[in-house]
C-alpha cells in the first residue's frame, strides 16, 4: 500500500508557528510598499509571494511516499575448512585428509549449492586464524593449501560467532580435530550453545598414528647472534624424527646458502627419536649472516617444511669480552648488566659468588688475553681465588681494564685495600674508609665535563644540567682520597668523589663509589638513556672499544635476531658510535631505515636524530626474513653512514606433534553447541541438517521515497520569485 504522509523537519509545535509567522509576513508585506499600487496588482503580488512561501513550507514539512511491503528474509549458514598441516597427513595409505575433505566436498556439491541458494551461506577455511575464502569444489581437488602453522578451534567458533546469528542455520566444520593453539575450545562451544548457533562437526582423519606416517623436524636452534672473526661458534639444533621404520637421514649446515664441511648421514630407527645436532662454524667475514640446519626431505613425507631451521647471526670485527663478578644481590648488578649486555659486539659473562676461594676469575694465559673489561661488584677479596686475584695487576697492566663497584666487602674491610689491586685503581684507602649518609646531588666535574665517559649531549653545557637533573644519591662510599695520576669525572656533593679514573700501563681502572645508579633509569626528569649511555661510554672507554666496526659513525641493531610471530622486536641505531664521542657534524643528522618484509613489500620509517642512540618498536606479523637497511642523511641529504641488519619471525609448528586426529574433541564441541558430529563419509547428513534447520522469516519493510525534493519544488519557487520579480519590474516597484 502507498500512501502521502508527511515528516517535517521540525516538530510540528514549531512548524505551525513559523509556518504561519512566514505567511503573514508575506500578506503583510505589500502594506508599506511606497507607490500607489492597484488593488488587483497588489493581491496578485501578495498572491506570488504567499505561494512562494508556501513552497518552502510545504517542502519543510516532508511530505514523503510511504510504501509497505512484506519480504521473505532467508537465514544464513557456515562451512569452514581446516588448513592446518595436520590436514595434509594420510591415514591408512588413502589420500591426505585435506584431499579426502575435497573430494567429499564436490561429491556433496549439489547440496552445497541448494544451501547457498536458501541461506546467506559464507565458506570459511582456518589454521592458526579463520578466513573467509571462496573454496571451489571443482574436480575434487584440494580447494586451498593445508599450510597453516598451528590449529585453533577456539578462534574459529569465536569467528562463528560473530559472522552467525539467530538467523543462522548452523556450521558445518570439517576437520581432524587437533587442536594445537591452547585456547578454550570448550568454552566457546558452550558459548555458541546459548546463543543458539550449532555447529556440526565432520571429523577427518583416524585418532591414531598413521601407520605409514614417517616426518622429521629440525628444531630448538641454538645460534649465538654475536660471533666475531676468527672465533669460532657452534650452532645446535634438534632432529626429532617420526618413521615407521628405520631410515638414513641426511642433515647439512650451510652459511649464507653455501655449504659447511660434508653433510652427516644419521640412522635413525623406528618410532619416535630425537637426537642433538651440532656444527662448527668459523666466522672470517663482518655483517650479518644466515645460519641453516636441513634434514633432506624422505620419500612419502608430506610436511617438508619443518626440515629446516634458519638463524641470522652478526659477525663483529673486535670481540669485547666483559665478566662481572657479583657478591650480592642488588639492583646495580641487574640494570648494570642489561645495560651493557646489549651493546653490539659486547661478550657479556655474568657470576654471583656466595663462597670463599670460587675460581671464577680466568685461570689460563688464553682466558686472560680473550677477556677486555673485568668488574668487580660487592664481593670480599675472600671468595676469589687469591692467585687469580694476583694476575689481575698484570691483566691490566697489558691493556686490561678493571672496574670495581661500591660496597661493604669491596672497599670496606676485608675488601681490595689490602690486595694487590689496591696500587692500580685510583683511589687509596684509609682507616675511617666506610658509607656516607646522602642526600648527595651528583655533580660534573671540569675533568668530566671534556671526558668521553660523561658526555651524554651534544654540548658541555646540556650534558651538565643532565647530569645535575639526576636524583639525589642516599649514600657514597668514603675513601681515603684520589690518587694524583687519577682523575675525578664525578662527585658526590660538592668534595666526595663518585667516579674516578686512571690509565694503568697499557691498561685502565675504574672506582664507582657509589650503589644507586639503577635509579638513574626511573629519572623521568633527565636524558631516559642516562644511565644506560653512560655505562656503556664507561666500558668502552675503558677497554678502547668503541663498540662497532672501525670507521663505522652508524650501526643499526635490534635486540634480537629471531622472534616468534606475535613478539615485538626494537630496532636501535647508533649515531656517532655507540658509547663513543660524539661527533658535532651527527646534529640534526636523521636516521631512516628501509624495512623490507617477506613478502618483498618496503616500509620507511625514521629512527631518530642527532648523535647517540635512537631506537622504535615494530610489530612484525608475517613470519619470514626481514631486511633493515639504514642510512645516516643530513637535512641536505649528503650520506654520512649506512648500515644494515636483519632479523626473522617463525612460526611454532606445532602440527605434526601428535599426527592423530582428535574426534572426541570434534563430538565435545558439537554437543556442547547443541548440534551433531559426523564422520567425513556422512558429510551429506550434516549437509542437509543445516539445511533443514534454515527458517525463511517473513518481515513487513517501509520503503520512503520523498516527495519533495525533485527539481519540480526548485523550479516552482524559482518561477513563483522570477514572476513576481518580473511584474514589480514592470510597473517600476523593483
Amino acid at each position: 500500500m502507498t500512501e502521502l504522509v508527511l515528516r517535517p523537519a521540525l516538530p510540528w509545535t514549531w512548524m505551525l508557528p513559523v509556518a504561519a509567522a512566514a505567511l503573514a509576513a508575506a500578506a503583510v508585506s505589500y502594506r508599506f510598499i511606497y507607490k500607489p499600487v492597484p488593488a488587483r496588482l497588489r493581491a496578485t503580488l501578495v498572491a506570488l509571494r504567499l505561494l512562494a512561501v508556501a513552497t518552502v513550507l510545504g517542502c519543510m514539512a516532508g511530505p514523503v511516499w510511504s510504501r509497505t511491503e512484506k519480504i521473505v528474509e532467508r537465514g544464513s549458514a557456515i562451512i569452514a575448512l581446516d588448513v592446518s598441516r595436520s590436514m595434509n597427513i594420510s591415514d591408512s595409505g588413502g589420500p591426505a585428509r585435506i584431499e579426502a575433505a575435497a573430494a567429499a566436498l564436490a561429491g556433496n556439491s549439489g547440496l552445497v549449492d541448494e544451501l547457498a541458494d536458501e541461506t546467506d551461506l559464507r565458506t570459511l577455511v582456518f589454521s592458526s586464524h579463520a578466513e573467509e575464502a571462496d573454496i571451489s569444489l571443482a574436480g575434487g581437488a584440494p580447494p586451498v593449501q593445508a599450510d597453516g602453522a598451528a590449529t585453533d578451534i577456539s578462534a574459529l567458533l569465536d569467528e562463528i560467532s560473530r559472522l552467525g546469528g539467530v538467523d543462522c542455520a548452523g556450521a558445518v566444520v570439517i576437520s581432524d580435530g587437533r587442536d594445537t593453539a591452547g585456547g578454550d575450545v570448550l568454552r566457546e562451544a558452550a558459548r555458541l550453545g546459548k546463543m543458539g548457533l550449532a555447529v556440526f562437526a565432520v571429523g577427518v582423519g583416524e585418532e591414531r598414528t598413521p601407520e605409514d606416517f614417517l616426518d622429521l623436524r629440525v628444531d630448538s636452534l641454538v645460534c649465538l647472534e654475536k660471533a666475531f672473526v676468527r672465533n669460532r661458534m657452534t650452532v645446535k639444533a634438534k632432529l626429532a624424527t617420526v618413521l615407521p621404520e628405520a631410515h638414513d637421514v641426511k642433515v647439512t649446515f650451510s652459511v649464507d646458502g653455501e655449504v659447511v664441511g660434508d653433510p652427516v648421514t644419521i640412522r635413525r630407527g623406528a618410532g619416535r627419536r630425537t637426537v642433538e645436532l651440532s656444527f662448527d662454524y668459523l666466522p672470517t667475514s663482518l655483517g650479518v649472516h644466515r645460519a641453516e640446519i636441513a634434514a633432506s626431505p624422505l620419500e612419502g613425507e608430506r610436511n617438508v617444511q619443518n626440515n629446516v631451521v634458519r638463524a641470522f647471526f652478526r659477525v663483529f670485527g673486535s670481540r669485547l669480552a666483559v665478566l662481572y663478578v657479583e657478591g650480592s644481590l642488588r639492583w646495580d648488578f641487574k640494570y648494570l648488566r642489561r645495560a651493557v649486555a646489549g651493546a653490539p659486539n659486547v661478550d657479556f659473562a655474568a657470576v654471583e659468588v656466595f663462597r670463599k676461594g670460587e675460581a671464577v676469575l680466568p685461570r689460563t694465559e688464553r682466558e686472560w688475553q680473550a677477556l677486555k673489561v673485568l668488574i668487580l661488584g660487592d664481593v670480599p677479596a675472600s671468595r676469589l681465588d687469591a692467585r687469580a686475584l694476583a694476575r689481575v695487576p698484570k691483566f691490566v697492566m697489558d691493556g686490561g681494564a678493571l672496574l670495581v663497584m661500591a660496597g661493604r666487602d669491596s672497599l670496606g674491610p676485608g675488601g681490595y685495600g689490602k690486595t694487590a689491586l689496591a696500587r692500580i685503581l685510583p683511589v687509596t684507602f684509609g682507616a675511617d674508609d666506610g658509607p656516607v649518609e646522602g642526600p648527595l646531588d651528583v655533580r660534573l666535574t671540569a675533568d668530566g665535563l671534556r671526558h668521553p665517559v660523561c658526555r651524554v649531549a651534544d654540548d658541555p653545557e646540556t650534558s651538565r644540567a643532565l647530569w645535575e637533573g639526576l636524583p639525589e644519591l642516599l649514600g657514597v662510599f668514603s675513601v681515603g682520597g684520589v690518587k694524583p695520576a687519577a682523575s675525578t669525572l664525578l662527585t658526590a656533593g660538592p668534595k666526595r668523589p663518585l667516579l674516578a679514573v686512571q690509565d694503568y700501563g697499557a691498561g685502565r681502572t675504574a672506582v664507582f663509589l657509589a650503589e644507586e645508579s639503577w635509579r638513574w633509569v626511573f629519572a623521568e626528569k633527565s636524558f631516559p638513556e642516562l644511565h644506560k649511555r653512560f655505562w656503556r661510554q664507561l666500558i668502552a672507554n675503558l677497554a678502547h672499544n668503541d663498540y662497532g666496526e672501525r670507521g663505522k659513525v652508524l650501526v643499526v641493531e635490534t635486540d634480537r635476531m629471531r622472534y616468534l610471530r606475535g613478539e615485538r622486536a626494537t630496532v636501535s641505531a647508533w649515531v656517532g658510535g655507540p658509547g663513543g664521542p660524539l661527533a658535532a657534524d651527527f646534529k640534526g643528522a636523521k636516521v631512516v631505515a628501509t624495512v623490507t618484509l617477506p613478502g618483498g613489500q618496503k616500509r620507511e620509517m625514521e629512527l631518530g636524530a642527532g648523535p647517540g642512540e635512537h631506537s622504535v618498536q615494530l610489530q612484525p606479523r608475517l613470519p619470514g626474513d626481514y631486511h633493515v637497511a639504514a642510512r645516516l642523511v643530513t637535512a641536505l641529504g649528503k650520506e654520512l653512514g649506512a648500515d644494515e641488519t636483519r632479523f626473522s619471525v617463525v612460526e611454532m609448528d606445532l602440527e605434526d606433534e601428535n599426527p592423530a586426529a582428535d574426534l572426541a574433541l570434534l563430538a565435545k564441541v558439537s554437543r556442547l553447541s547443541g548440534g551433531q558430529f559426523f564422520p567425513l563419509e556422512r558429510l551429506n547428513e550434516a549437509l542437509k541438517m543445516v539445511k533443514s534447520r534454515n527458517v525463511r522469516t517473513e518481515k513487513t519493510v517501509e520503503r520512503v521515497e520523498a516527495a519533495w525534493n525533485g527539481p519540480w519544488a526548485a523550479a516552482i519557487f524559482m518561477g513563483l520569485v522570477c514572476l513576481e520579480w518580473a511584474i514589480r519590474k514592470r510597473r517600476g516597484l523593483a
